[in-house]
């Protein structure tokens, strides 16, 4: 029994240790999504689309199950 103890516990370590580096992995991507969602928030003059724009709708475009949470830019009158 012990053997199958500590099996379990190596492999709960393991599946710890994965989740960790998948939460470390979205960050970048999260930080994406954060920025293009302030970006399209903005209003007339403070609009800007840059090579930084681009670079990040080419970051959230290449990763189909973030176009979901993409917001388009909303035009204010």
């Amino acid at each position: 029994m012990s053997e199958l103890d500590r099996e379990i516990a190596a492999l709960s370590d393991s599946k710890d240790a994965l989740e960790q580096c998948l939460e470390a992995k979205n960050l970048p991507t999260e930080v994406n999504v954060e920025n293009l969602v302030t970006r399209e928030g903005r209003r007339d003059i403070d609009v800007v689309e840059d090579e930084a724009e681009d670079q990040l709708q080419k970051v959230c475009m290449s990763r189909p199950f973030l176009n979901n949470a993409r917001v388009m830019r909303v035009k204010y009158d």
